[in-house]
């Protein structure tokens, strides 16, 4: 059984019998994994509305080291220009351009997390942490609902061009 198949198999199980997960799926597709909210995983440290478990760990002590290396204007631009030509093209209707960053910190992923204050955020010991102010998907009385993600906006509203 193909690893695809058996998080999703965990997911459906889970789903059924009315547990709450977090999944966490990397951009390969070989690693994905299935956390139910209330079990005693030892790596995985989230926050999430309603829902939470922290690790004892406090935040960093030592001054905070942070530099970043974004990319350029002239490459962002080439690439956001590809972007709109797709969506003009009806490619897709919605993409969420993102680009890596190097960062450079003297902050563990740990520190990160515990000094983080996103409303939404994840950690898996050694592997990574995530944060959001954002809320994709709600279930709320049997009903899935998503939540439009960063830089939209109701197109209907004046303006709306201009305003994004």
């Amino acid at each position: 059984m193909s690893m695809q198949i058996k998080i999703q198999s965990e997911m459906n199980r889970l789903g059924k019998q009315g547990k709450p997960f977090v999944f966490l799926i990397d951009f390969e597709m070989e690693k994905p994994r299935v956390f139910p909210l209330k079990g005693n995983h030892q790596k995985l440290w989230f926050e999430i509305p309603g829902f939470s478990k922290l690790p004892e760990h406090q935040k960093n002590s030592k001054p905070e080291y942070w530099e970043t290396s974004p990319v350029s204007f002239e490459e962002y631009k080439t690439g956001f220009d590809l972007v709109k030509k797709r969506i003009l093209n009806g490619d897709t209707y919605l993409l969420n351009y993102t680009r890596s960053t190097t960062v450079k910190t003297n902050l563990t992923p740990a520190d990160i997390f515990a000094s983080c204050s996103a409303p939404f955020k994840i950690h898996l010991e050694n592997e990574f942490v995530c944060f959001s102010p954002e809320r994709f998907v709600q279930i709320q009385n049997g009903k899935i609902f998503s939540h439009p993600i960063k830089g939209t906006i109701d197109a209907e509203q004046e303006n709306a061009i201009d305003k994004i």
